[in-house]
């Protein structure tokens, strides 16, 4: 059985591609020892039902159903309504599932602040709309393939000192709680918003406020997400410590870039053309039901002004009609 183990790649010490640790890597040992969990690659890659439901139990999301202002927003989060043992208290799950959806009927002159929930930053997180200046959050109206989107930023408060989860330093979500002890923090690309000196520390950084910060573009009568641009760095804080021993000390007191994602996504061409066509006939439903209201109107007024000039021609004319006969 060992022999078999070593030919299909398992051992104390193995080797794979970069692809395979990211996303599908699988322990031959494990697979002997325990089957269920084989795969020890950092990211899930599952592409079926079944191998994600092994894993984790299902959630549950309102429908809208009587109160349209809920829908797609998490009722349990694999099966059940908090997070427990990554901060010292529990986390409540609640706000929208993915970017995918939001309430819809949004209305652009009166602004909805839009709640959902980041199982990558276990926390809610709160988009803006309001052109609230002192918050730093403004609703941009865009235009995205020739149809018009309302924009929504995240409130960057989520990465402001909070000791309730141990941070401290203005720009960092502290992740440490949920990788197992490592010092993990998350910031905007390039530490846009983080506050110095930290970002001096780093070579090569130019952060851009306006570009580094996640936004998401929505339809507003149907509340779908047509476009956005979600941006996080990951980080690993180095401090002072008895076990961290190099020949060549690093510089201390630094967070360390390790990878910037950028994940970006919009409507093909083919998806805008489908969609404007809806609006279109919408939009022509709309004003043909007005003019045709309008037309109903106009006949109605002129069947009721030529049945009043009926008949004051009718009494008119018999008021002045003479008898034959005195």
């Amino acid at each position: 059985m060992w022999n078999k183990i070593i030919q299909e790649g398992g051992g104390l010490i193995t080797k794979r591609t970069v692809r395979q640790w990211l996303f599908d890597a699988e322990d031959p040992l494990l697979a002997y020892a325990q089957p269920s969990s084989q795969n020890v690659a950092l990211l899930r890659n599952d592409t079926s039902t079944n191998s994600s439901a092994a894993l984790y139990n299902a959630s549950s999301f309102y429908t809208g159903k009587n109160n349209l202002t809920q829908v797609q927003s998490f009722i349990t989060y694999q099966g059940s309504k908090y997070l427990n043992g990554i901060f010292n208290f529990s986390i409540k799950v609640w706000g929208t599932n993915d970017w995918g959806q939001f309430q819809p009927f949004l209305d652009k002159n009166s602004p909805t602040d839009l709640f959902t929930f980041s199982d990558d930053d276990y926390r809610t997180l709160h988009l803006y709309d309001s052109s609230k200046i002192n918050n730093a959050t403004i609703i941009y109206n865009v235009t995205i393939k020739g149809i018009p989107l309302l924009r929504f930023k995240i409130d960057q408060s989520i990465y402001l000192p909070d000791p309730a989860y141990f941070q401290s330093v203005t720009g960092f979500n502290n992740l440490t709680g949920a990788n197992g002890g490592a010092p993990i923090f998350v910031s905007n690309p390039h530490f846009a918003g983080v506050q110095q000196p930290y970002p001096s520390r780093i070579d090569g950084i130019q952060p851009n406020d306006t570009l580094d910060t996640t936004y998401v573009d929505i339809e507003p009568n149907t509340g779908l997400v047509l476009n956005t641009y979600q941006g996080s760095q990951i980080n690993i804080y180095l401090n002072n410590s008895d076990w961290f021993q190099l020949d060549q000390q690093p510089q201390l007191d630094t967070f360390y870039p390790l990878v910037w994602i950028s994940e970006v996504g919009t409507l093909n061409d083919y998806a805008a053309g489908r969609i404007s066509a809806i609006f279109r006939a919408q939009k022509w439903a709309k004003y043909g039901f007005l003019v045709f209201v309008g037309f109903g109107l106009l006949f109605l007024i002129i069947g009721i002004v030529a049945i009043v000039v009926s008949r004051r021609l009718r009494q008119k004319i018999i008021t002045t009609e003479s008898p034959l006969f005195n």
